[in-house]
């Protein structure tokens, strides 16, 4: 399944990568930067919003492992070829002909299934393709395209849907899916599959399910107190004083810092190794922190405290590589298996939030946020303590 890492083409394997999982991520940001846009062409109001988004998560949720675990078994060739052109041609569609709220939910959720394709992917081709002194980075890169995914849809709005209207914007989107689906492809090389028995034989010897296990439970609960910050922390700002300009800033920044934490992170431990299950502990005791912050209600409180939790946020990575330096005998399975987590989380953490705002305040909603999150820090402690030492793929011995 692996060919030798190749450590003069790790630029083009990160890049690709890279734009694999940002193509990929957009339309779900897309349709929600847009709908304002959206909403003149057709009914497509808030209720309207939060089912699509909830089920382009929900999708990914339900599907990713089972996902993760084809790309292993009929190799990545047909999986990109399925997955990434179903997700191009669903959000060409969306941008042609889509004239209702059911039309671009339905489109959504084949999205939603399709970009699971994109995680377990990108994985295999760090693991086999790039040199473990760049893996970190490469994985950080590809970990931050949701966090990027988020800033360009935003970016979207001003810069391409004002004078070209929305429509064409989802047709762009779908030609970045394609381009970058097809440099992924040239990086790769021969499609990535091993025989059914050796899979099963690595499966067997590898480590124990359980830890990946408890990681994707973990993946749910912190990436729900993320996400769930996110989704009101516009509104929160405004009604506690922060201008309309400075909190949509606000919320891009916390993006921005999530995306530049998760490729510094993985820069870092190319460079010096060490623990990565424990610097994934850190970041998430941090936004436990930052989302504590948030009910203080003072404009610098409000800031400061989505910062910490952008900050936090940024542990996407680190997670990822621990996952991708334990699991060479099925790469997209685990990593599928971590990502149904994040899709999970994605879906659930907004709803959370959004009822505790509506039947109790916004302070039981930063405190729900700072539970999930803190729990997220303990399972992902546990895991620390059972997975050490782990093995990474060059053979050397590291810890988690």
């Amino acid at each position: 399944m692996s060919s030798p890492p190749a450590p003069d083409r790790w630029i083009g394997a990160l890049v690709a990568s890279t734009l694999l999982v940002v193509g990929t991520t957009m339309p779900g940001f897309l349709v929600a930067a847009l709908a304002p846009k959206i909403s003149q062409s057709f009914a497509f109001g808030p209720a309207e919003l939060g089912v699509a988004i909830a089920v382009f998560n929900g999708m990914g949720a339900l599907t990713s492992t089972r996902i993760g675990r084809l790309v292993d078994d009929l190799g990545t060739t047909p999986m990109l070829v399925i997955g990434i052109g179903a997700c191009a041609a669903a959000s060409l569609t969306i941008g042609a002909v889509a004239g209702s709220a059911l039309a671009v939910t339905a489109l959504l959720a084949v999205i939603g299934v399709g970009r699971t394709v994109s995680s377990p992917v990108a994985g295999i081709l760090a693991s086999s393709h790039v040199a473990p002194g760049r893996r970190g980075l490469t994985i950080g890169a590809q970990q931050a395209g949701a966090p990027f995914g988020s800033v360009a849809a935003g970016l979207a709005l001003p810069l391409l849907a004002g004078p070209l209207g929305w429509r064409p914007v989802f047709a762009l989107a779908s030609a970045l899916m394609v381009g970058s689906a097809c440099a992924v492809r040239r990086e790769l090389g021969p499609s990535q599959r091993r025989p059914a028995h050796e899979r099963a034989a690595r499966r067997a010897a590898g480590p124990p399910m359980r830890p990946v296990r408890i990681a994707a439970i973990a993946n749910t609960l912190g990436n729900a107190a993320a996400f769930g910050m996110l989704a009101f922390l516009v509104v929160y700002a405004v009604e506690h004083g922060v201008s309309l300009a400075l909190a949509g800033t606000l919320l891009a920044a916390v993006s921005v810092l999530s995306a530049v934490t998760r490729i510094a992170l993985g820069h870092l431990a190319d460079r010096r190794g060490g623990d990565r299950i424990g610097g994934v502990v850190v970041l998430l005791a941090a936004a436990t922190g930052g989302y504590l912050l948030l009910i203080v209600g003072t404009p610098a409180a409000v800031v400061v405290g989505a910062l910490i939790g952008g900050l936090g946020w940024g542990w996407g990575g680190l997670m990822m590589l621990a996952v991708v330096e334990r699991h060479a005998e099925a790469p997209g399975e685990m990593i599928s298996l971590t990502m149904s987590g994040i899709f999970l989380g994605a879906c659930l953490g907004p709803l959370i939030a959004g009822v505790l705002i509506a039947q109790l305040s916004y302070t039981a909603a930063w405190i729900a946020c700072a539970a999930l999150a803190g729990t997220a820090a303990g399972l992902f402690a546990a895991v620390r303590a059972e997975l050490r030492p782990a093995v990474v793929l060059d053979g050397s011995a590291a810890r988690p």
